[in-house]
């Protein structure tokens, strides 16, 4: 009947493992975007200033039409999920108001 959050503070066995599977996570979550973040930059800010013979090394980098293409297509899928939800919680919110009128 106890509560869980309770029973994991109270057993300091599970709480610190708990607190270390979020870290693990946590940093594999900040070095994966980390990553990320350095190969974009080089993808944008690098290679348009690559000289000719260097070629072999813009092999490791999509077009860069995709640079500014990617984000975009994330950010429009991104505002529509979150206009979907609050859309979705607003019909249901006023079906409940209908419902108690």
């Amino acid at each position: 009947d106890r509560d869980p959050r309770e029973a994991a503070l109270s057993e300091p066995q599970s709480f610190a493992r708990m607190l270390g599977s979020d870290r693990i996570l946590g940093g594999s979550l900040f070095a994966f975007s980390i990553v990320v973040f350095v190969y974009y930059s080089i993808w944008v800010l690098v290679t348009p200033f690559v000289e000719p013979g260097y070629e072999h090394f813009l092999r490791f980098f999509p077009p860069r039409w995709y640079a500014i293409a990617v984000p975009v297509a994330l950010l429009i899928v991104l505002f529509t999920a979150i206009s979907a939800f609050f859309g979705i919680m607003m019909i249901k919110n006023g079906k409940h108001k209908k419902k108690a009128a």
